[in-house]
């Protein structure tokens, strides 16, 4: 029996082999034989228009989110390409005039077609036949199975009441909120929650389905291949972005990285009782997220950092922990959290804030020992001058050395410094909870890092940022010997010390922008 080769195939099979494959492989593919490749280039030039017009989906109102939706619904290559989508995730109906009911349901009727019967919970594909923007944008999010970063703008509650209801469509016929509870569906042994919404309820359902040995044969292509999450984005803040509603995004099976501004969680419920958050220890368990990158600006409310504290609780590990104006009155036991359950795996841990927001993370029993063991894999440190003056008056009166007085709490100053720095660390940021140092205050600080060089202390130490510990610029030049001596000597041990003023801000800018793609179209 003679031998048949692949380019001796009828071009009807070559194509048929195309539309099995993954596209990945199909440059592969054509790439196997001449005969291939000729007649691949009508694939690989759709490769690349796709990658052209779909590699980042900016989805910003309801028509272009149907077309999207249509063209990876009926398109795996498109669909492929697909590597990022941002939008509103609006909680709202469709009215769009040039989008009619039997086109949504035709279009609910492909989306379920494309997707694994169980892939999609019922109530988000009735929900695209009833018009619904968040159903339509979960869809796209679940067909691409590429996709590594979601970006969203706003993530409410889908629930409203009666009067807020009333109070929203007032005036506006283009958009109304949907009361999503009015009709709550059961999608198997799930039934949607009103702390949720659509597609948080999406991913709790998926949870519910029967385990499998591959998390890729229950959860939707797009939500296992989602590495980043982005909700919010400065200067724009919301104080709806509810801690109790965005928890569930934390239980996505491959994802990496958060950032979430805005949050927000109540002091007390709707019968005016202390909350408990008993529920996010149901909700999350410890080490149950695969989220190692989490990022949090502009929390709203004291009450937050509760919320933050079981999100960092139920990661697995933990690398990036970045806190930034946060009206958070106290810091110990967010970061007692981080110490206990990331000491060996946390890297970077960064909080920055409004001047007088933040006081440090151990306040008056500022303890290092207790934060972080000194032999752990911390690289990028901040540390509050306030908190470690604070311990050191303390400690300054249990010291054995007969020091007393302003001697005493000079040395155990110097000797509580050097403790609170990580063994492994390279870049040291100082704050001083919104109190610049005065000259002596820099002397010490100086004396401080000398013995902490000298005492070969931190081997990595590279960069250290003084800029934000500093007084105000009349008073710089009575500074200025002092800092100068600080860079000077900086520059002898191969440390590159910053006083310049905006370093710190510019370093961990460079730092977020590294880790969280902040950007949208």
């Amino acid at each position: 029996m003679s031998a048949t080769f692949i380019h001796t195939l009828p071009v009807e099979i070559h194509a048929m082999i195309f539309r099995f494959l993954d596209p990945a492989s199909h440059l592969d593919f054509a790439l196997a034989d001449k005969t291939l490749y000729a007649r691949s280039n009508k694939v690989l030039k759709h490769h690349q228009e796709c990658f052209r017009s779909y590699r980042l989906c900016a989805e910003w109102d309801a028509t272009t989110l149907v077309d999207r939706l249509r063209a990876v619904a009926v398109d795996h290559i498109a669909a492929w390409h697909v590597r990022t989508v941002e939008g509103l995730h609006a909680a709202v109906l469709c009215q769009n005039r040039f989008i009619d009911e039997p086109e949504l349901g035709a279009l609910a009727d492909l989306v379920h077609a494309t997707m694994h019967a169980n892939s999609i919970p019922a109530f988000a594909i009735s929900r695209i036949r009833s018009r619904n923007q968040e159903a339509l944008l979960a869809a796209l999010v679940a067909l691409c199975p590429q996709l590594h970063t979601l970006k969203l703008r706003e993530f409410h509650t889908t629930y409203r009441d009666s009067k807020e209801e009333e109070e929203e469509n007032e005036g506006n016929d283009d958009e109304k909120s949907e009361n999503l509870w009015d009709d709550s569906q059961i999608h198997l042994q799930y039934i949607e929650n009103r702390s949720h919404n659509l597609f948080c309820n999406y991913i709790l359902a998926v949870r519910e389905l029967p385990p499998q040995p591959r998390p890729e044969w229950i959860w939707p292509p797009g939500l296992n291949s989602l590495r980043a999450i982005l909700i919010g984005f400065p200067p724009i803040y919301y104080d709806d972005l509810v801690a109790a509603n965005v928890a569930p995004i934390f239980l996505l099976p491959n994802i990496r990285t958060i950032y979430l501004a805005g949050l927000f969680a109540a002091d007390e419920d709707d019968d005016g009782l202390d909350v408990d958050w008993d529920w996010n220890e149901t909700l999350l368990p410890e080490k149950s997220s695969t989220v190692e990158h989490l990022f949090i600006e502009a929390a709203s409310s004291e009450a937050a950092k509760y919320a933050v504290g079981r999100f960092v609780q139920s990661a697995q590990t933990l690398k990036t922990f970045i806190v930034k104006n946060c009206e958070f009155t106290d810091f110990d036991a967010l970061v007692g959290h981080v110490s206990k359950h990331h000491d060996k795996t946390l890297e970077t841990f960064i909080f920055d804030d409004d001047e007088g927001q933040m006081r440090g993370y151990r306040c008056s029993r500022f303890i290092p020992e207790e934060c972080f063991d000194r032999s752990n894999a911390v690289r990028i440190f901040t540390v509050d001058i306030e908190d470690v003056r604070l311990e050191s008056l303390r400690y300054s009166d249990d010291r054995q050395d007969g020091l007393t007085g302003e001697a005493g709490q000079r040395a155990a100053f110097i000797e509580r410094f050097s403790c609170s720095v990580p063994e492994n660390v390279e870049v040291l940021i100082y704050r001083s909870a919104g109190h610049p140092l005065y000259k002596d205050g820099i002397k010490e600080i100086e004396d401080a890092l000398v013995q902490l060089v000298e005492k070969e202390s931190c081997p990595s130490l590279r960069n250290i940022y003084l800029d934000e510990i500093l007084i105000s610029a009349r008073y710089r030049q009575d500074q200025k010997d002092c800092i100068q001596r600080i860079v000077q000597w900086g520059k002898r041990h191969s440390i590159e010390v910053a006083v310049d003023p905006g370093s710190t801000q510019r370093y961990i800018a460079e730092v977020c922008d590294g880790l969280f793609d902040l950007s949208y179209v």
